[in-house]
């Protein structure tokens, strides 16, 4: 079974390539649009299946580097970086005196990215932000526009990317049966769920 990651404004969501049937959440492609397979919408040959959402995914085992290409955050340990537990050195005493303001920040930070992430900037923006910030100016001087145009659309490609093929934590010898090819067949490996989660071990494109 291959299984993807997809970051859609709603948050992130798993699919697979298993064949959808009337009653699953079918995610479509062209529109980032989900919704559950029925008479009405039909089964659509450009859908994949989501085998969980947000509240549904572990992110823990995911690498520093992989977090990063994903853009994911594990908010509990971003706050106690930066309101770290104090203590009193001549007691040797722990006093938690950030407390609130960690608290406060786990509350905000999904709420900003939430705003964050409906910002809008034209190609023209992002031009002007790029020229500025590292492409016409590099180490050894001023760059060629061939090249300057080439890091730029790396650039581009770079931040576009929002789908990655991932490995999960699966179950074996289920005895879990689905309908393919006209026949009931057992599948020998099923996405394993641990507390109501699946746990994405690593992307793997």
């Amino acid at each position: 079974m291959e299984t993807y990651l997809h970051k859609i404004k709603e948050g992130f969501i798993l699919t697979s390539d298993e064949e959808i049937k009337e009653g699953d959440i079918q995610w479509f492609l062209h529109n980032n649009n989900i919704k559950i397979a029925s008479e009405e919408y039909g089964i659509h040959p450009d859908c994949q299946k989501v085998i969980a959402q947000q509240d549904q995914i572990d992110f823990s085992k995911l690498s520093l580097e992989d977090q990063k290409k994903i853009g994911w955050f594990n908010i509990d340990e971003l706050a106690l970086k930066l309101y770290p537990v104090s203590k009193d050195t001549r007691n040797n005493i722990t006093r938690d005196t950030n407390i609130t303001q960690r608290r406060h920040f786990i509350e905000m930070f999904p709420k900003v990215q939430e705003l964050l992430s409906d910002r809008m900037f034209t190609l023209e923006d992002m031009r002007a932000m790029y020229d500025i910030s590292c492409g016409k100016i590099g180490m050894s001087g001023l760059l060629d526009q061939t090249e300057n145009q080439q890091r730029f659309n790396l650039f581009l490609k770079s931040i576009d990317k929002t789908s990655w093929e991932v490995e999960i934590e699966m179950d074996s010898k289920s005895m879990e049966r689905r309908y393919s090819d006209n026949k009931w067949v057992e599948s020998d490996f099923v996405p394993k769920i641990t507390d109501g989660k699946i746990k994405i071990l690593k992307l793997l494109k």
